[in-house]
């Protein structure tokens, strides 16, 4: 249906904007890179294409060009949760932390209950020794996303960090009825 509406309003920025993050959500990013790239030549003074385009970026690993792009969209004024996690995950992976806390607070402040960002945020802050902010962070994202393994699997690590066995065991528990097969 977005192929077709593409094709009918060629001119059109939604339509391209939202099945660019249809085939990044299938891995289809070449596709997905073809359309943000549309849109930034469509509208270059818009932040929807390299929003989207620094999404994909990131996720296909790509996170210098991520960084920019996105900031090119925040710099448009295209801010949203989503450009600020792609952002985040992406200073992240090239070991900028208080950049990637940063960016997960942006994201927070406009969507608290953001699983992806309050995980994101728990697993910075476990790194950056904030275990009090760590646990807070991780615990409202298992209780977000309840059936999502990785919070709670941080969690567990998180308690025993704390030296608390017994809680590291409830979610230990908790994870074998998620996962019986692993």
């Amino acid at each position: 249906h977005l192929t077709r509406a593409v094709d009918l309003m060629p001119g059109e920025v939604e339509p391209r904007v939202y099945r660019s993050i249809v085939y990044a959500a299938q891995n289809k990013f070449e596709l997905a890179l073809e359309d943000s790239d549309a849109l930034v030549q469509m509208q270059p003074d818009v932040g929807a294409g390299y929003g989207v385009r620094g999404r994909v970026l990131q996720m296909q690993g790509e996170f210098t060009e991520a960084i920019e792009s996105c900031n090119k969209a925040i710099d448009l004024g295209f801010e949203t949760p989503i450009v600020f996690l792609a952002r985040g995950y992406a200073y992240a992976a090239t070991e900028r932390p208080e950049l990637a806390l940063s960016d997960c607070n942006a994201a927070l402040a406009m969507e608290p209950d953001n699983p992806l960002a309050s995980q994101l945020r728990g697993m910075l802050s476990m790194e950056c020794g904030e275990l009090d902010i760590a646990m807070e962070a991780l615990t409202k994202a298992c209780e977000i996303a309840p059936e999502w393994t990785e919070p709670r699997e941080q969690l567990a690590v998180l308690h025993r960090m704390n030296e608390n066995p017994q809680a590291a065991v409830e979610e230990q528990s908790i994870l074998a009825t998620q996962q019986p097969n692993n």
